[in-house]
């Protein structure tokens, strides 16, 4: 959920960031400490238990409960795959009337009272480092922290996680708002013109955002962030549906962006930077911030 945090943000040049990156549940730690991870290296990776899913022979087949486990193919411990058969009921001369097939692929692990339970395939999940940066802790098992240099401006307000793109400033004053066309401008395909393919991640920065259309555009062509100084407050309700994080640097009405955080962007044009518009453990005041880590030496 958004929050709002004391009006005394920061815009830093040059610092020195942590940031502890933890797997959900227990698992892999890919890298070793004192390495450097490039932005979006793979750093550790788990499995999630899959979700388990119920076949109702007894409905499927339309047969008594105490009856249905003698039509059931499979036993507990198979392997089955999504649209294999679980059970099939047929006529006195061998013509199939009705079958239950398995909605997923996983593992039949309990078949009871006319239900056939199989669990799905566990899921690999792959923590991704955010930035490039350095390794300068192991947590054994769930994940790493990694520490990394450039520079931090800190939001009064944001919402919808964390994301990494190129920072593009779309405006040329600090005050002047976002526009459909403006973000027109700021977009580039990463394929041929003709194609369909996904256009490339861009952070849009501008001054403020006055109207829906903006916010409408931004989603229509896959924009990756906003960042702005401030947003008109009626359309609050339309940022947190947006997919796509947004991090307002001032608060809501008609405030322009702060000069030094503007001035920042205008020569960070270009870069590739980090939105984290979500409180993190982390960070001691878990305020939403955009980090620019400085260019491999």
């Amino acid at each position: 959920m958004p929050t709002f945090y004391p009006a005394d943000t920061q815009t830093l040049p040059l610092t020195t960031i942590q940031r502890e990156l933890l797997l959900p549940v227990p698992g892999e730690v890919l890298v070793q400490k004192d390495e450097m991870a490039a932005e979006g290296d793979i750093i550790a990776r788990c499995w999630l238990p899959g979700k388990v899913w119920a076949a109702d022979v007894s409905q499927a087949l339309g047969i008594p409960r105490e009856r249905a486990g003698q039509f059931v193919k499979q036993d507990v411990g198979d392997h089955v795959q999504a649209g294999d058969l679980l059970a099939e009921r047929q006529s006195r001369f061998g013509r199939v009337n009705r079958r239950c097939q398995s909605a997923v692929a996983g593992q039949v692990i309990d078949i009871r009272h006319g239900v056939v339970l199989v669990e799905a395939e566990a899921t690999v999940l792959e923590l991704g480092s955010p930035f490039s940066g350095r390794i300068t802790d192991i947590v054994p098992e769930q994940g790493v922290v990694v520490s990394a240099v450039g520079a931090l401006i800190q939001g009064l307000w944001g919402c919808g996680g964390e994301t990494s793109g190129s920072l593009q400033v779309l405006v040329a004053e600090p005050d002047e708002p976002l526009t459909p066309e403006s973000l027109e401008t700021g977009v580039i395909d990463d394929g041929p013109s003709d194609s369909n393919a996904r256009r490339c991640q861009i952070l849009a920065v501008g001054g403020t955002i006055l109207d829906g259309a903006t916010l409408e555009k931004a989603a229509e062509d896959q924009i990756e962030g906003l960042i702005v100084g401030s947003v008109r407050a009626g359309l609050r309700l339309q940022l947190e549906a947006l997919p796509c994080p947004v991090l307002v640097t001032e608060g809501f009405g008609g405030l322009a962006m702060r000069s030094e955080a503007f001035t920042l962007f205008q020569a960070s044009h270009g870069r590739s930077a980090t939105i984290t518009a979500a409180g993190q453990p982390a960070r001691p005041s878990g305020r939403p911030t955009v980090f620019i880590p400085t260019d491999p030496a």
